[in-house]
């Protein structure tokens, strides 16, 4: 995927100086940005349990700022605004807890309580939950949405793979992964159960990417 005046100065001295701020602010990152493409799909789901919903189609491709319009990659249509969160937390030591979500449409995808090394930045299985909205039903939770670094199971449907985390930049961290979701139960009815993969390849787990993140 690809990325998405000054007013009267009395004098020269003054219209460099306001010239030379303009340039500033201009070039000054406009905040967290969400790059993600994911959709509902029955792949790992039996077809007697895969929800209605859960159809070809059915996904999310956008790349665009926490507060600012998205147009779908795929589709080539707005979403909305965007509502995006990339946080991590201190916890203990030598620990990490992400935050992650993206949220356009009436749709959402989040990630929570993802534990990592603060030093090697690796995963630590345990206590990681997703949680799926499509604007009308809501998909997994801290309930039934496990997650963690292994394939997907009847107790841990989702598994988060692939995991980087850039610090060295000066706008915030990027954090990159990729996830798969298999039977993934509805919150209301639990027999009703969703997978989660990219929106294109229904066969491979699903972007999501978030460039700057706050707490690294």
């Amino acid at each position: 995927m690809t990325m998405r005046t000054i007013g009267t100065i009395a004098t020269m001295g003054m219209m460099l100086t306001g010239l030379a701020l303009s340039s500033c602010a201009a070039s000054a990152p406009p905040g967290l940005q969400a790059d993600v493409a994911w959709g509902f799909s029955c792949s790992g789901t039996q077809t007697s349990q895969c929800a209605v919903l859960a159809t070809p189609g059915l996904g999310w491709d956008y790349i665009q700022f926490d507060g600012q319009v998205a147009y779908d990659e795929t589709k080539n249509t707005s979403l909305g605004v965007v509502d995006a969160q990339c946080d991590a937390y201190q916890v203990g030591v030598g620990q990490l807890r992400l935050k992650l979500r993206a949220a356009a449409g009436g749709a959402s995808i989040a990630i929570d309580d993802l534990a990592i090394d603060d030093e090697t930045l690796q995963i630590l299985d345990g206590g990681c939950y997703v949680t799926a909205r499509d604007g009308n039903n809501t998909y997994g939770g801290a309930e039934v949405g496990g997650c963690g670094t292994g394939a997907p199971t009847s107790t841990q449907p989702c598994q988060i793979s692939n995991l980087t985390i850039d610090r060295d930049t000066s706008d915030g961290a990027v954090v990159e992964l990729r996830l798969r979701c298999d039977a993934l139960p509805n919150q209301v009815l639990l027999s009703s159960r969703v997978g989660i993969r990219d929106v294109v390849q229904n066969t491979q787990p699903a972007l999501i990417r978030f460039l700057g993140c706050d707490g690294f």
